[in-house]
Parts: structure tokens; C-alpha cells; sequence
């Protein structure tokens, strides 16, 4: 009877830590998912910029793994990182356009609507441009989403037994440390590096936080305590 009473106080543990690794696999691959429809969107440069987002939050989930998931996950997350930096200048020129008509809606003076229409104009061209030779070399970006789905199957393959709860907190507390320490440097005299460098420690901190609550963990407070 002993026994029987230790081995069900047992069972949840025993439990927890392949059905937490699955659910993050799935969070991971479903991330994916969303990353491969949003390149077949028909407004390439929303799609764009949905996808890239789901890869960093997918390549976020991978950190949190680090040095668990066995050899491969460097490898997936190289190809990951690749992908969405091959993607930058699609997003990049869509941004701009998107800033350009930000400052149009808040300027009154007839003098610099009219420069900023000519910079409109210019960011458009150049927009396109950048469009024209991603869909000439990848029509369709057909190529990218085969990539993504030779990449859902690699993070299948990861070794998703191995993640724990406490082994998650402690992710997200070196992401904060490290986002901690870049905005020092940031705010410390830093160039457009270290400025850009904090922003993407904070968003993977802040991606970290958002997949942990999705497979139902609580997460640790945010950064803000340093």
C-alpha cells in the first residue's frame, strides 16, 4: 500500500517532463507552420513580416533548449537564423515605407509633406525593386518554404524529453541577463549595435515568456526587476 501511495505521488513527475516536451515540439512546430503560410500570402510583405516572427519565436524555444535538444538544434536554428536574415531586406524596405506614411499622418507643413512624399515615392521604387528580385530568384518564395519544411521535420527529430520546468526558468533568467546587461551598454554611449542588440535579447525574452505560458507553465517575472 506504501508503495502503491509513492509510486502515484510519483507518476506526476515522471509524467511532466516528456508531455512538457512535447508541448513545446508542437508550440515549435506550429510556429513553423504559421512562418510557411505567411510566405504564401498574397501581400507578400505582410507575409513577410508575419513569418519572420514566427521564426524568431520558434528559434526562441530552441535557446531555451540549448545544449538538451542533442547536436541538431544548433544546426536547425543556424537555418532559421539564416532564413529570416535572407528575408531582412524584404522586411527592411516594406518598414520604411511603413515609417515614411507614419510621419505623413502626423505632418501638417505643406513644405515636409512634400519632401516626405518624394522620400515615399523613392522607398516604394526601391520596395518593389527589392520584391521583383525575391520573387525573380524564388517565385512564389517556394524555395523558403521548402526549407521551413525540411526544418519541422528536423525539430521532430530534437530530443524533446529532456526539458524541465526548472530547466525553462532558468532560460529565461540568463535571456533577462543578458538583455539586462546589452541595455546597459545601450544606454551606456552605444552605437546602433547595441541598441539593436538589446531590442533583440528583450524580444527573446520576451518570446520565451510567451511560449512557456502556451504550454502552461507560469513564467518568472520580467526584466524589469533589474
Amino acid at each position: 500500500m506504501g508503495s502503491g501511495t509513492g509510486n502515484d505521488k510519483a507518476t506526476p513527475t515522471s509524467v511532466l517532463q516528456p508531455a512538457l516536451g512535447t508541448a513545446l515540439r508542437d508550440y515549435t512546430r506550429g510556429e513553423l507552420d504559421l512562418a510557411h503560410a505567411a510566405l504564401g500570402d498574397p501581400d507578400l510583405h505582410e507575409g513577410v513580416h508575419q513569418a519572420r516572427k514566427a521564426i524568431r519565436r520558434a528559434r526562441a524555444v530552441l535557446a531555451m533548449g540549448d545544449g538538451l535538444l542533442g547536436p541538431g538544434a544548433g544546426l536547425v536554428d543556424r537555418e532559421l537564423r539564416a532564413l529570416n536574415d535572407g528575408l531582412s531586406n524584404l522586411r527592411d524596405a516594406h518598414a520604411l515605407v511603413e515609417v515614411i506614411d507614419r510621419l505623413l499622418k502626423r505632418e501638417r507643413r505643406d513644405d515636409a509633406r512634400e519632401v516626405l512624399q518624394r522620400a515615399r515615392e523613392a522607398a516604394v521604387a526601391t520596395r518593389t525593386q527589392v520584391a521583383n528580385a525575391a520573387t525573380r530568384s524564388d517565385p512564389g518564395l517556394v524555395s523558403r518554404r521548402g526549407m521551413l519544411d525540411v526544418l519541422r521535420a528536423a525539430v521532430t527529430a530534437l530530443d524533446w524529453s529532456r526539458p524541465t520546468p526548472a530547466g525553462l526558468r532558468m532560460a529565461i533568467a540568463d535571456s533577462d541577463l543578458r538583455s539586462h546587461e546589452a541595455r546597459l551598454r545601450a544606454c551606456d554611449g552605444g552605437d546602433d549595435d547595441e541598441w539593436h542588440r538589446w531590442r533583440r535579447r528583450a524580444r527573446r525574452a520576451s518570446h520565451q515568456r510567451r511560449a512557456m505560458e502556451a504550454v502552461g507553465l507560469a513564467a518568472p517575472q520580467d526584466s524589469d526587476r533589474f
